[in-house]
């Protein structure tokens, strides 16, 4: 595969430069100072760069916060892969799904943290808050849809059963996000709640023995 950056002009990269240089002042702003509070300029002399220069860019504070949660939202898309036929673990299919969203929380905990306290300001800033949010939402009931049609789920009301989760879900994402939990103390977290949820929703008395969990893969 090509790199890109090589075919790029001197000029291109300085732009990419630049910018990655004001998404970075703005985030380290918005954490610091709270993004109400964070002007255009305390971005640009975090970032030492001429005040006018951010306009080349972004036509407000809001566009940077909106654009990177944007490409938060994207990776958690094109992250998920649908289950395969052959899948032979629900346990292991909970947990890989668990590690796609506690690691896009902690990928991302700047761009969560910052809209967790500023969504509410405006429409755009909460669009996409609950952009962000719902992603996860929608791929946790695309997973369960596909075990209870196997019959390898308790009887219990689908919509329920993944709101409720999917709270948990988000409790401990937020939980991730305000301790800056390190890489570890992450997998320790999805280990217990995969836990959870394997015994909350699926089956295990009647399920084929291929889709049982193994003492060793709660190890």
């Amino acid at each position: 595969m090509t790199d890109t950056t090589v075919t790029l002009t001197r000029n291109e990269r300085r732009k990419i430069k630049t910018k990655k240089s004001i998404c970075k002042a703005a985030l380290e702003s918005f954490i610091e100072l709270g993004y109400q509070n964070t002007t255009v300029q305390d971005i640009m002399a975090r970032a030492d760069l001429g005040y006018g220069t951010f306009y080349q860019y972004y036509r407000s504070k809001q566009e940077v916060i909106v654009e990177l949660a944007n490409e938060a939202w994207e990776m958690i898309k094109n992250d998920y892969v649908i289950p395969p036929i052959t899948e032979t673990s629900l346990y292991k299919r909970t947990v890989s799904r668990l590690e796609l969203v506690f690691h896009t929380y902690s990928k991302h905990r700047d761009v969560i943290r910052i809209l967790m306290d500023c969504h509410t300001m405006d429409e755009e800033l909460h669009r996409v808050w609950n952009q962000l949010m719902e992603e996860p939402y929608v791929r946790l009931k695309k997973d369960f849809t596909w075990s209870m049609k196997r019959g390898l789920c308790r009887e219990v009301d689908l919509d329920i059963a993944v709101v409720s989760l999917f709270g948990m879900v988000h409790a401990v994402g937020n939980h991730i996000v305000q301790n800056n939990l390190n890489d570890h103390q992450i997998e320790g977290i999805i280990k217990d709640v995969g836990v959870l949820f394997y015994n909350a929703l699926f089956k295990v008395e009647n399920v084929p023995p291929h889709y049982l969990v193994k003492k060793s893969e709660l190890e």
